[in-house]
């Protein structure tokens, strides 16, 4: 598989539109406004689109993501503190659900690091996960976003798993 460094930049720019779009939708930016939730909302359907339809670049790089996230979880659990601000303790049963999380989500994109996503449904998990793990981010101790996302992954590695045709002759 050909890394392109475009795959990349889609994921990280996307990644920082996801944020700043579900913090406006949430409510999580200074100015609480009706019109500021509405371009949340407006943000997270135009990125999610985008990534929708440029998913072939960017999928092996979201395992990686995933990997570097779980390693931070796992030194915040092993170390008892913050990897970027030590001054801060971490709550260990939530760095261990989180890191439980990251694992499955790893584990479950592995496969996109040697083959593209062949269907619109492998396509649509991606996102979704690129989107929980965004939501996540933003609203810590709720983890369901994360879930369904893994649920969603879990349920097209089966369907491609399971109900693939077999080569006929």
């Amino acid at each position: 598989m050909i890394y392109r460094r475009s795959g990349l930049a889609i994921l990280a720019v996307s990644f920082l539109a996801l944020l700043a779009g579900i913090a406006f939708m949430i409510g999580r930016a200074e100015n609480d406004s009706p019109l500021l939730r509405g371009l949340g909302v407006g943000v997270v359907l135009v990125t999610g689109a985008v990534l929708f339809l440029t998913v072939r670049r960017w999928a092996g790089y979201f395992f990686a993501a995933c990997v570097i996230a779980a390693v931070k979880a796992a030194f915040a659990l092993l170390f008892g503190v913050t990897i970027s601000v030590p001054r801060l303790v971490t709550n260990r049963p939530l760095v261990s659900e989180l890191l439980c999380l990251l694992i499955a989500l790893a584990a479950l994109t592995y496969r996109f690091v040697t083959m593209l996503p062949q269907s619109s449904l492998q396509a649509l998990s991606l996102v979704s996960a690129v989107v929980a793990l965004a939501w996540v981010m933003l609203t810590e101790p709720n983890f369901w976003p994360l879930c369904i996302a893994i649920a969603f992954l879990g349920i097209s590695w089966a369907m491609e798993r399971f109900l693939k045709k077999p080569a006929g002759p």
